[in-house]
C-alpha cells in the first residue's frame, strides 16, 4: 500500500497530527486483498489521507514502488 510505501521511501504525511497516524494505522491494517466493499469508518480515512500531501508525493513516486494502475 502506498502508506508502506511512505515508510520505504522515507516520506512523512504532511500532516504530522496523531488523529492521522491513527487513521493511517487502521487502514494500512486491512488485509486489501480479501475486502469487497469499504464501509465507514475506512472510507473517510482514506479520503482524508488521500488529500495528505505526504500520501500525494508518494503517488507521485509511484514509479519506484510496485502500486497498481487503478489506485487512484
Amino acid at each position: 500500500s502506498m502508506i508502506r510505501a511512505m515508510d520505504t521511501l522515507g516520506i512523512e504525511f504532511g500532516d504530522p497530527s496523531e488523529e492521522l497516524q491513527e487513521k493511517a494505522a487502521v487502514v494500512r491494517a486491512v488485509d486489501f486483498e480479501s475486502v469487497t466493499s469499504f464501509e465507514e469508518p475506512y472510507v473517510s480515512y482514506i479520503k482524508e489521507l488521500w488529500e495528505d500531501s505526504g500520501i500525494q508525493e508518494c503517488y507521485d513516486r509511484r514509479r519506484e514502488y510496485q502500486l497498481t494502475d487503478s489506485a487512484k
